[in-house]
């Protein structure tokens, strides 16, 4: 499946950890506790946390969600054009208040959307094990890029 959420990303813009938003499709290299590395597509839920050198970023990792799946929780969410980079889609995730922990909101909030079909995707990256950091401009598809269309025409 990460093969096809890669070929979703249309466009590719290079960014640094700091220009990370909630929301965001973005493709990485981390390297893991075994110092192997692999190649990430994820979905942002929470760029920095804590808001130190040594952060944590929560992410749904697109490696165990299919396309028709992400499709369907980013239609209960909607889609938006991130700021800093208006041509580039993501999902518009709500705010999430982060006194309480990450696992505990993707439990409450992320998971009942699609239930079992997010796979455990759930992931928490280091920041610092992060690199070659790209963000995707998504293709979500016809139904939902003529929902963002819509918006702008208002």
């Amino acid at each position: 499946m990460l093969s096809l959420h890669l070929k979703q990303g249309r466009e590719r813009s290079i960014i640094n950890a700091n220009q990370l938003e909630k929301g965001m499709i973005v493709t990485f290299r981390y390297q893991k506790l075994d110092k192997t590395s692999s190649i990430y597509v994820a979905t942002v839920l929470n760029p920095r946390w804590p808001n130190d050198s040594n952060g944590k970023v929560h992410a749904l990792s697109m490696k165990e969600i299919s396309y028709i799946n992400f499709q369907e929780f980013a239609e209960g969410f909607g889609i938006r054009y991130i700021p800093r980079f208006q041509k580039f889609k993501g999902v518009d995730l709500p705010k999430i208040d982060m006194v309480q922990a990450s696992k505990r909101i993707y439990e409450g909030r992320i998971k009942p959307k699609l239930a079992d079909k997010l796979n455990k995707s759930y992931r928490t990256f280091n920041i610092k094990k992060m690199t070659s950091l790209q963000l995707l401009n998504y293709d979500f598809g016809p139904r939902l890029n003529r929902m963002l269309q819509g918006m702008d025409e208002d």
